[in-house]
């Protein structure tokens, strides 16, 4: 298999591995808690987006029609806000719920103001939208903003299994999946942003290493979210 064809795989299959949480917990939606209700929401709302996505990209004609990076500017707004929902429901005899409320808007302060300032200026609606639509470049800084944050919440939460000690086998704990998952994808992504930041520019070789190494820890995350939604199910 020649290296294209090995990295058009590993794209293809990080894209549609979304679809097995999201058809898993279509069928399961009923027999879950709250909080991976709130998972379920999102795993729809990112699959719509990158539906969307591959629509723009696969008709939207030449560049720069073919602009879809601010379909990311707003998914990462939203993937933020319904994973700390998830944290503030599972944590909620841990930690305040106060404390999540402040770092959502942080969060979205942050990212918003990071994403006006890569902009054109605009005086209209219309100049705005079409700056807006035509970004060419990632939310970088708060994509880093946000892998530190749910890393912090996946350890917090690993701490609070270990203090209660409350389950005998983590195995068939849900929470215990769906933190592994967060822990390694957005562990991986934090240091996938970092080079993007500051060392891909030069390399087209480490960029498409970087992309391929996403693509892997992508699809792991939705098996995990799978394992999760399967195992809350049958609690």
């Amino acid at each position: 298999m020649s290296i294209d064809a090995l990295k058009f795989l590993l794209h293809r299959s990080s894209s549609l591995s979304i679809l097995i949480p999201c058809l898993l917990s279509i069928m399961l939606f009923s027999k879950l808690d709250k909080s991976y209700k709130v998972l379920s929401i999102f795993l729809y709302f990112a699959t719509f987006i990158q539906a969307i996505a591959i629509l723009i990209r696969s008709y939207g004609g030449e560049s720069p029609n073919n602009y879809n990076l601010f379909l990311f500017h707003i998914l990462i707004l939203v993937e933020f806000c319904f994973l700390t929902w998830f944290f503030k429901i599972e944590l909620n005899d841990f930690v305040s719920h106060n404390f999540f409320l402040v770092l959502i808007v942080i969060f979205v302060v942050f990212s918003l103001s990071n994403t006006l300032i890569v902009m054109k200026p605009f005086d209209s609606f219309h100049s705005f939208w079409k700056s807006f639509r035509y970004l060419a470049k990632f939310n970088n800084y708060a994509q880093l903003l946000e892998d530190l944050f749910l890393m912090c919440f996946a350890f917090l939460s690993f701490y609070k299994l270990l203090k209660e000690l409350r389950v005998e086998n983590l195995e068939k704990e849900a929470f215990f999946w769906f933190n592994i998952g967060i822990l390694i994808y957005f562990s991986s992504k934090f240091t996938l942003d970092i080079f993007n930041n500051f060392l891909i520019a030069s390399s087209r070789k480490l960029r498409d290493t970087t992309w391929a190494v996403h693509s892997v820890t992508n699809t792991l995350l939705h098996i995990f979210y799978s394992i999760a939604l399967w195992r809350n199910s049958r609690s």
